[in-house]
């Protein structure tokens, strides 16, 4: 599990993109693409998605696509025994955004405010 100080560095760096991120998931769900749109936030160029950020462009340590639920069923990211635990946690953090974030060998969901909070 990442540590509170990965946590709060994590959101130190995704601020910028915040609403972007948040502005994809929108579009994902008014699109009827997907009810759970997931945010991958990965330190190399994953494979799940659609880049919505790229790190070497803004300068982050982060590349950062856009997915679903779905998508990462279809990937085996997500076991399928488990889509319905997943839906549960995932409905009872709305409105936050999902996060899969991948960074040394590891990968965690989180969910994390839509717009900045206050510090």
């Amino acid at each position: 599990m990442p540590t509170e100080k990965f946590f709060k560095q994590l959101q130190k760096d995704l601020a910028p993109f915040r609403s972007l991120m948040a502005r994809a998931a929108e579009v994902i769900t008014d699109q009827d693409v997907s009810a759970y749109p997931v945010m991958v936030a990965a330190e190399k160029l994953p494979h799940i998605g659609i880049n919505i950020v790229d790190r070497e462009k803004h300068a982050s340590r982060w590349y950062i696509n856009a997915s679903t639920l779905e998508e990462l069923v279809a990937k085996n990211v997500v076991d399928s025994a488990k889509v319905e635990d997943f839906k549960l946690v995932y409905k009872q953090s709305e409105p936050q955004l999902c996060l899969l974030v991948i960074a040394a060998d590891q990968a965690h969901f989180i969910f994390l405010p839509r717009t900045e909070t206050p510090s």
